[in-house]
């Protein structure tokens, strides 16, 4: 090989390493939370995989089960937001019952039912930039959305489905909220 093709090579090379490394994880966002929580019951790095990148907790704000308040947790990176939020339906923007908020949902063109498999219901709907999965139960209602650039290759409707199924064994099933890891 010459010198010239052995650059040329090299070159080739290097670049294909630098892009191998810099691709995204492409890890589906588990549907059972895990250590650490980026605050009261938000799993971090279920978060962080939907965002691509690392984020803040903004708040959080209330608490999980506030008759009165809602409980948000907003996860800030520099191109994208993750915001969880629970609440009364009773205080909902959605509507003042669990079937007036379902119906908000559903009325979005793009509204899919789910199926988790846990009490309630719910519904994912949004666009390629921003997404929100909604479930109601025991007359809470729990919302995951994404918003900002979204990461090449996953499927944000799907990645905030799974983070949403991962809360619901606090949210409906009567588990205890995991606190706040103390440091991710």
């Amino acid at each position: 090989m010459s010198g010239k093709n052995r650059t040329v090579a090299t070159v080739v090379g290097a670049v294909l390493l630098v892009s191998g490394c810099s691709s995204p994880d492409l890890t589906p966002v588990p549907t059972v939370a895990a250590q650490p929580f980026a605050c009261e019951g938000v799993p971090g790095d279920s978060a962080e995989l939907i965002a691509g990148e690392t984020l803040e907790a903004s708040g959080p704000h209330g608490t999980w089960g506030d008759d009165d308040l809602l409980f948000g947790c907003s996860l800030v990176g520099e191109h994208t937001l993750v915001q969880v939020e629970e609440m009364s339906v009773t205080i909902s923007p959605w509507g003042r019952a669990e079937q007036d908020t379902l119906r908000a949902w559903e009325s979005f063109a793009d509204a899919r039912a789910l199926d988790l498999g846990a009490p309630g219901s719910g519904y994912v709907f949004g666009s390629r930039e921003d997404f929100t999965a909604g479930w109601v139960c025991n007359g809470r209602s729990l919302t995951v959305t994404a918003a900002g650039d979204p990461v090449e290759g996953r499927d944000r409707a799907e990645d905030v489905t799974n983070l949403l199924a991962s809360m619901l064994p606090w949210a409906c099933e009567g588990e205890d909220v995991p606190p706040a890891s103390e440091e991710k």
